[in-house]
């Protein structure tokens, strides 16, 4: 939560909103915006024909849609008979419920205070009848049960002013469940004459038995009305059920699982792209398909990857070879992928290819061969794979594309005799791709980021390395005094991949150690910086 979530309160049987100015002014001076539902069961002058249960859940309700289409989240407080109706109001407006149907705000917490809790096809039947509508005439009924934690003579003067109550709300049967979708806490009123604890305990138990999880229970020596007798109890459980979900992280433990994904690896045979499908496949994917140019080379890379311990039962690495430099290359790797599976929740777009040669002698053909796999061949598989990739991405849980790009396209490249100037040329322009199609993918459930690594002891690597002093020279001059290793990919590729990194989108991520930003020389004295 950023902002302060606003507070709706569902009174009791028998209750105006004037009756919470308590709570409300409280919640006030410390910053909430807080409403009282107005219901239509409750009034000082009885009207027909008798409202019901569900006409004070169309009033709740009506309340907190206009509340979530400002992009509020809600706690919903729900006084003893308010928890009936304000259960049922709330269908189809819980923060994830209103995400999923592509709207904020919405219904975060429910807050029971001496509240009945009633399963589906429940009603609540109480005895104080007169016609249509209950009425509470003996001031020492609402004395002796409403406010017995305070001084009688107190309680006296608080007597008056009791709304009747239509009779019908007993009848209309519960129909919509809350509590089994959205986090519940609940404020046991330890000293209540008309819910006693052993029936709040109950509630609880009813809470805790629907969605499967544990009530957050607040227990009080306080009677019913809490609301007016001890308001700053109702206050302090508000603040702290707000405090905790603010702590809260949603199933920490899977935040970082990739458990059941299928993967799709460009250049996926060696170095970089076999790492990130070894850590993809570690992290719970169930199928990573590798595509290179080589069958051979594949089919090496499955093979150990499919002899990894680590891996989810049932996991499998799949060889599918292809030349994704040409559009009917990647096109057979689409139809090959199809064979398996009916959608791809990750792509690694990996595949890609340098040349070093002085520029006066650089040829047009090294251009065209790097930005032909660089930029072009990463564009097309992206455009080809994005119907896959559409299929199971979500607001919750979009499918991810990911480019494999190079600090060199984000500062200056190697230059000299052995200058890479299409490949940090074709770097630059596949992070820029990236940013581009983040925005058009992402409304289809779909982000793309780029990494952007430095120095990794990989084949392709080898050469620079060696012309610019050697691995140990370079890894030294690095502001962490080494060189990338396989656990700095796999971390990037799993974080981008997984729920951690679902609102990230359009980055490009540098895994050099901070060598783009030092001061200096990056590399030995004499040569060009990457």
């Amino acid at each position: 939560m950023t902002a302060k979530p606003a507070v709706i309160i569902v009174p009791a049987a028998f209750s105006l909103p004037a009756h919470y100015a308590l709570v409300t002014s409280r919640l006030s001076d410390l910053g909430y915006e807080a409403h009282v539902a107005a219901l239509a069961s409750a009034r000082e002058t009885p009207i027909e024909p008798t409202p019901g249960m569900q006409d004070d859940a169309a009033v709740v309700r009506n309340l907190m849609e206009k509340v979530a289409d400002e992009g509020k989240e809600i706690i919903l407080d729900m006084h003893s008979y308010g928890g009936i109706a304000g259960t049922e109001a709330c269908e189809g407006l819980s923060k994830a419920e209103r995400e999923a149907a592509g709207k904020t705000g919405g219904i975060i917490r429910l807050l029971y205070i001496a509240a009945t809790v009633a399963p589906i096809g429940n009603t609540t039947r109480i005895d104080w009848t007169q016609g249509l509508w209950l009425h509470l005439n003996d001031p020492q009924v609402v004395v002796d049960f409403f406010f017995n934690d305070i001084p009688a003579e107190v309680a006296a003067t608080l007597a008056g002013g009791v709304a009747a109550q239509a009779l019908r709300v007993q009848f209309d049967p519960q129909t919509y469940a809350a509590y089994e979708k959205i986090p519940s806490s609940y404020l046991l009123t330890k000293l209540d004459r008309v819910v006693p604890p052993e029936y709040q305990q109950n509630f609880i138990r009813t809470l805790e038995e629907a969605s499967g999880a544990p009530c957050d229970v607040h227990a009080y020596d306080v009677g019913h009305c809490v609301h007016v007798t001890k308001p700053e109890y109702e206050v302090e459980v508000l603040t702290t059920s707000i405090m905790a979900d603010e702590a809260e992280i949603q199933d920490f433990p899977s935040l970082f699982s990739l458990k059941g994904k299928v993967a799709v690896i460009t250049g996926g045979s060696r170095g970089l792209g076999l790492t990130a499908a070894s850590a993809i496949l570690q992290a719970g994917a169930a199928k990573v398909f590798i595509s290179s140019r080589k069958a051979s080379a594949c089919e090496a890379a499955c093979k150990a990857l499919n002899a990894l311990p680590n891996r989810a039962p049932g996991a499998v690495a799949i060889s599918v070879p292809a030349d994704s430099s040409k559009i009917e290359g990647v096109q057979a790797l689409v139809d090959a992928v199809k064979k398996h599976t009916d959608h791809v929740d990750i792509l690694l777009a990996n595949a890609g290819a340098t040349w070093g040669e002085a520029f006066d002698t650089h040829p047009d053909s090294a251009i065209a061969k790097v930005f032909d796999l660089n930029v072009r061949a990463v564009f097309n598989t992206i455009r080809l794979f994005a119907p896959l990739l559409e299929k199971r991405g979500s607001v919750e849980d979009p499918s991810r594309v990911i480019i494999t790009a190079s600090v060199a396209g984000l500062g200056v490249g190697t230059l000299g005799k052995q200058g890479t100037y299409g490949y940090s040329a074709s770097k630059a322009a596949a992070i820029h791709l990236g940013r581009n199609l983040a925005l058009e993918l992402g409304p289809r459930h779909v982000t793309v980021n780029s990494i952007a690594p430095g120095f990794f002891p990989t084949k392709m690597a080898a050469g620079l390395l060696e012309m610019s002093g050697g691995a140990d020279a370079i890894g030294k001059s690095n502001p962490m005094g080494r060189l990338g290793r396989p656990e700095d990919i796999a971390g990037a590729v799993v974080y981008l991949c997984s729920r951690g990194g679902s609102h990230v989108n359009g980055a490009a991520l540098e895994i050099d150690g901070g060598a783009l930003w030092q001061k200096g020389e990056l590399m030995a004295p004499g040569s060009a910086k990457l």
